[in-house]
C-alpha cells in the first residue's frame, strides 16, 4: 500500500497533470467545492507532512478557511487591500504560494497579494508547513502554500453558476465549467465581485469615520487544459488572470503554466548476492515552464518572471528493495522595471538544484534531500533536511531538522526609500517533533518546533520610514495540538468537532540588541480555534469559534493590539431538482460584534451577513 501511495502522489506532482483517478484527501461530501491535488512536483514523498485546508461552502470563504488554520496568520488591513500570509514566526516572503506549480509571489516584492489571486477559482489548496528550501527554493522557510484544480478524465460535464451578496454592501458572481474525457480534461472559470467595505469604524481620535478607497471592483479568469496519451506522455496548459481596481490605478496578475511528463521503464538483468536476479528501472521525467507576470499601475511596478524545470525521478527496484531517487533542477529569470528602484531595471538570473532519497524499512520511513540554491552571481550553502518517521499501533511518530537559506528579495535590495544593498542572507535551522494518534473517531496531533533563525530579514520603521533590516539571532518556538472528533456518524446524521490551540514566542535572541529576549511584532502567542459541524440529510450548519491573543507592535513591547475573540455561524440547505442541485446559504460572521484589528488603526468589520445562491447542474 506504501508503494501504490507513493506512485498516486507521484502522479499527481507534476503541476497536477495527471491520468490517475482521485483518491479523495477529505470527505467533499459536506463542502460544494471538491478536493485538493498536489500541484508542485517538488513535493515527493512529503505526503505525511501535508495539512489538507477545506474550504467552506460559500463563495469566497478561502480566507475565512486560512484564518482557522493556527500555522498561519492571514495579515490584511481590509478586504480590498493587500492580503500575505504569514507563517508563525517569519514574514510573508518566507512563505511562497504555488499555483499548479507556479510561485506567485510577486518576484520583486517576494510576497504574494491574496487580494489578486482567485481563490474561489480553485477547488482546494494545502499548506506544508515546515520550511523547506530543498524543495521550494529560498522563500520557503515558513512553509509553503499550494492552490490546486481539481482534473479528471472520465466522460462527464460540470456546471455552476454562483452568486453572493453581504451586508457591507459586497456581492460577486461566478460561472464555473468543466469538461472531462477519457483523454483531455478543461476547466474555465470566471468571476466579478464589487467590494465595498466603507464601514463606519472608531478611530484613533475616537470618532466615527468612513474608509478612503475602500472600494473595489475584481475581475478574474481561470483556464486551464490537460492531455494524455498512449505513449504515457501527458500534456498540461494552465492560466490565470485578474483586474482589481482599488479606486487608484489598478494592480494586474497574469500567470501561465505549461507541463510535460512522459514515463519510461526498463527491465533489467544484474547479479545481486552471487544471485541472477531480475531488476526495473523507471524513469519518470517531466518539464515544466511558467510565466508570471504583476504590475501596479500606481507603484508604476511591472515585474515578470520566467521560470524552467527540468526534473527526473529514478526509480530502481531489485529483489523488492526499492530505493526512489529524486532529482530535479530549476532556473528562473526575474526582471523588475520601477521608478521607485535605485536601479532602473533590476533583473536576476536564480535557480536550484535538488536531489530526494526516500527508503522504507519495516515501521520506518526515512526521507533525506538536499540542494544548493545561486541568486545573481552568488551561491548558497547547501541545504537540506532529515526526516524520520515510526507508526506502531494507530500512532505515529515524525521528527525532522531542516536547514535553510534565504537571498534578499529585489524590493529588500534596490527599493528607494528603505532598501538596503548591505543586507545578508537568512540562514535557518529547524526541529520538527510530532506525535499523530488516529482512530475511528478521533485523530490528535501534537507539535513541537523550534527555528532557529540567523540574519532575519525584516522591514521595521526607522525615523518614519520603513526600512530593511537584518535581525543577527531570531528563535521562534511553540507547542500545538489538534483534535478532530466525530461525535455522531449515521447515514443521515453527521457531527463532527474540531479544535485546535498554538502557543509559541517568536524572540529577538540578539545579546547585544536593546530589545533582547522581546517579542518581534505582529507575533501572537496563543491563538485557539473550535469548530463544530452537523450534517442531517440535506441541512448543514456550523459554528467557529476563534481566539487571538494581544499583538505587539513595537519591538519595546510599549504598543499592543488587544486579543479578541471571534464567533461565526452558517446554515445551507441542499435541494435536488432533477439533475441539478441548488445550495442556498447564509452566514452571520463575527456575532459579537467584536472590534478588533490586524494593525493600528486599521479596523476589521464588525458583525455582518453573507447570502450564497449556487446551482451546480
Amino acid at each position: 500500500m506504501r508503494l501504490l501511495s507513493l506512485t498516486y502522489l507521484y502522479l499527481h506532482l507534476c503541476a497536477a497533470y495527471s491520468s490517475q483517478e482521485h483518491v479523495p484527501i477529505f470527505d467533499t461530501s459536506e463542502h460544494t467545492l471538491p478536493l485538493i491535488e498536489v500541484t508542485d512536483l517538488k513535493l515527493l514523498f512529503a505526503k505525511d507532512s501535508f495539512k489538507h485546508l477545506r474550504l467552506n461552502a460559500q463563495m469566497f470563504d478561502a480566507h475565512q478557511s486560512l484564518e482557522q488554520n493556527l500555522n498561519l496568520l492571514l495579515k490584511r488591513s481590509f478586504n480590498t487591500g493587500v492580503q500575505t500570509l504569514l507563517s508563525r514566526g517569519s514574514s510573508a516572503s518566507h512563505m511562497p504560494i504555488f499555483w499548479e506549480g507556479i510561485a506567485v509571489q510577486n518576484p520583486m516584492l517576494g510576497l504574494s497579494d491574496l487580494s489578486l489571486i482567485p481563490l474561489s477559482h480553485l477547488d482546494g489548496f494545502l499548506l506544508l508547513p515546515q520550511g523547506n528550501s530543498t524543495f521550494f527554493g529560498s522563500s520557503s522557510i515558513g512553509g509553503s502554500f499550494h492552490l490546486a484544480h481539481q482534473r479528471f478524465f472520465k466522460d462527464s460535464t460540470f456546471k455552476s453558476l454562483s452568486c453572493f451578496a453581504n451586508s457591507n454592501q459586497n456581492y460577486g458572481t461566478q460561472i464555473t465549467l468543466k469538461t472531462g474525457r477519457l483523454n483531455n480534461h478543461s476547466r474555465t472559470s470566471v468571476s466579478y465581485e464589487h467590494l465595498n467595505n466603507r464601514f463606519n469604524y472608531e478611530s484613533a481620535s475616537f470618532r466615527i469615520e468612513k474608509r478612503e478607497h475602500a472600494q473595489a471592483h475584481r475581475v478574474a479568469l481561470s483556464h486551464g487544459a490537460d492531455w494524455r496519451f498512449k505513449n504515457k506522455q501527458q500534456l498540461g496548459y494552465s492560466y490565470m488572470g485578474t483586474y482589481l481596481d482599488r479606486e487608484i490605478p489598478a494592480n494586474i496578475l497574469t500567470a501561465q503554466s505549461f507541463a510535460f511528463q512522459k514515463d519510461h521503464a526498463h527491465k533489467l538483468m544484474g547479479y545481486y548476492k552471487k544471485t541472477a536476479s531480475s531488476a526495473l528501472m523507471q524513469l519518470k521525467g517531466f518539464y515544466l515552464a511558467d510565466y508570471f507576470h504583476f504590475i501596479d499601475q500606481k507603484a508604476k511596478i511591472d515585474a515578470p518572471s520566467h521560470s524552467n524545470t527540468l526534473g527526473y525521478l529514478f526509480d530502481y527496484t531489485i529483489k523488492n528493495t526499492k530505493l526512489p531517487l529524486h532529482i530535479s533542477a530549476s532556473q528562473k529569470w526575474i526582471q523588475a522595471v520601477s521608478q521607485n528602484y535605485t536601479l532602473e531595471n533590476a533583473s536576476v538570473l536564480a535557480g536550484n538544484l535538488s536531489v530526494v532519497l526516500n527508503k522504507q524499512f519495516k515501521q520506518f520511513d526515512l526521507l533525506l534531500g538536499g540542494g544548493i540554491e545561486h541568486f545573481s552571481n552568488r551561491v548558497s550553502p547547501a541545504t537540506g533536511f532529515l526526516k524520520l518517521s515510526y507508526a506502531f499501533d494507530k500512532s505515529q511518530i515524525q521528527a525532522s531538522l531542516a536547514r535553510n537559506y534565504r537571498f534578499p528579495t529585489l524590493n529588500d535590495l534596490y527599493w528607494v526609500p528603505g532598501g538596503n544593498n548591505d543586507l545578508k542572507p537568512e540562514l535557518s535551522h529547524q526541529i520538527h517533533l510530532e506525535y499523530k494518534y488516529e482512530s475511528v473517531k478521533w485523530l490528535f496531533t501534537a507539535t513541537i518546533f523550534s527555528r532557529q533563525i540567523q540574519n532575519w530579514i525584516s522591514w521595521q520603521p526607522n525615523a518614519g520610514i520603513w526600512s530593511a533590516e537584518n535581525f543577527q539571532n531570531v528563535w521562534v518556538k511553540g507547542i500545538e495540538c489538534s483534535i478532530h472528533q466525530t461525535i455522531i456518524k449515521q447515514k443521515h446524521l453527521k457531527l463532527k468537532h474540531h479544535a485546535k490551540v498554538s502557543l509559541a514566542e517568536t524572540l529577538n535572541r540578539e545579546s547585544s540588541d536593546d530589545h533582547y529576549n522581546l517579542s518581534l511584532p505582529y507575533a501572537p502567542t496563543l491563538m485557539a480555534f473550535s469548530g463544530v459541524s452537523m450534517r442531517h440529510k440535506r441541512h448543514h450548519l456550523f459554528i467557529h469559534n476563534s481566539y487571538t491573543s494581544k499583538r505587539y507592535t513595537t519591538r519595546d513591547e510599549s504598543l499592543y493590539l488587544e486579543a479578541f475573540l471571534l464567533t461565526d455561524f452558517g446554515y445551507s440547505y441542499k435541494l435536488d431538482l432533477k439533475d441539478k442541485t441548488l445550495t442556498p446559504s447564509f452566514s452571520i460572521i463575527n456575532i459579537a460584534n467584536t472590534r478588533y484589528a490586524h494593525q493600528p488603526f486599521f479596523p476589521m468589520p464588525l458583525r455582518h451577513y453573507r447570502f450564497t445562491l449556487t446551482l451546480n447542474i
